[in-house]
Order: C-alpha cells, then sequence, then structure tokens
C-alpha cells in the first residue's frame, strides 16, 4: 500500500476524458473502489479486506481543529513595508505592525494574520503565484501624505558633504589598459 499514489499515477490514463473536475474525481473513486476489490497478488486477498480486517479498528478521529493549527502556524517579522512572507507570497498587514512578529495561519483557502495576542489582524486568499505580493486594503492607513512610513523607522540615507572628485582624461585610463 504504500506505493498507492505512484500506483494510481501510473495505472490511471492520462489520456482519459472528462468533463470537469467532479467527473474527473468520480472516474477516479469508481476505479479506486475496483482496485481495492480486486484479489491482491502478494496479499491472497483484496486490499479492501486488509483494511476491514486490520485497520479500520485503528482508524481515530482527528483531533480538534486549534490542536492541528499549532503545527502550521508560524511567526513572521513584518518588513519595512508592511508585508509578511508565506509560500513565497508577500501578504500586507497594517501598517503599524511593522518590525513586529505576527502569525501566519494557513485555513483551508485563506491565510489568516494574527498579532501576538491571537487577534486577527488580516485575512487573505492563499495565492499560488510565488513572488507576487497581496496587498491588504487599507494597508498603509494611518500614514500621512506628507510622512513618509521609512523615515519614521530605522536607518536612512544622508547625502555627504560636497566631495572633490578627480577629473582625468578617458586616455589615462585607456593607457592603463595597452600598458
Amino acid at each position: 500500500m504504500e506505493r498507492s499514489i505512484r500506483y494510481a499515477k501510473e495505472h490511471i490514463s492520462p489520456a482519459r476524458q472528462f468533463v470537469d473536475l467532479a467527473d474527473l474525481n468520480d472516474q477516479a473513486r469508481r476505479w479506486s473502489l475496483e482496485r481495492d476489490h480486486r484479489l491482491h497478488p502478494s496479499l491472497g486477498t483484496t486490499p479492501m479486506e486488509v483494511f476491514d480486517r486490520a485497520e479500520r479498528d485503528a482508524l481515530r478521529p482527528l483531533p480538534p481543529r486549534t490542536e492541528l493549527d499549532a503545527f502550521v502556524r508560524r511567526p513572521r517579522r513584518v518588513s519595512l513595508d508592511g508585508l509578511v512572507s508565506f509560500g513565497g507570497i508577500n501578504y500586507g498587514v497594517p501598517i503599524a505592525y511593522v518590525k513586529r512578529t505576527v502569525w501566519v495561519l494557513p485555513r483551508g483557502r485563506t491565510l489568516e494574520i494574527t498579532d501576538a495576542t491571537g487577534k486577527v489582524i488580516a485575512t487573505h486568499p492563499l495565492g499560488f503565484k510565488t513572488r507576487t505580493v497581496v496587498y491588504l486594503p487599507q494597508q498603509y492607513q494611518g500614514i500621512a501624505a506628507s510622512e513618509p512610513a521609512l523615515a519614521l523607522r530605522g536607518p536612512r540615507a544622508r547625502q555627504l558633504a560636497e566631495v572633490d572628485v578627480e577629473v582625468r582624461s578617458l586616455d589615462a585610463y585607456e593607457a592603463l589598459v595597452h600598458a
């Protein structure tokens, strides 16, 4: 049974015709049920009989969702531009969280972002194209137009006093190349 996914990939025809995803799933389900009830040479019985006899009673319900969340919830530090990275995609959070740690938690097709107290501060549909940015509506709300956000935080560039630079003819460099 360890090779079941590989077996399915190798034995379901890639040229199979279907109307939509529901039709393809239905065909795959029927194919799988047919295989589960065939006599398996190395088992001497069908896979379904082995499952019923040895595995069904060992199955237990999944723990509550809150217990499972602990395994997929991840801390992220908010960048200076108000973004956190998850799965190769940058997601926006309110600008007030810049340089703070937040927690990201995928829930189905949604990414939930919470602060340290567990308060949800942003929710995004999960993206699939890496290197994209998903902004939060009003992500930069609270920043005055005359007040650059990055100027308020961290080091910034400074213009130096005028520096004298020697000016030479390009012939001087040509002479070095041919020397």
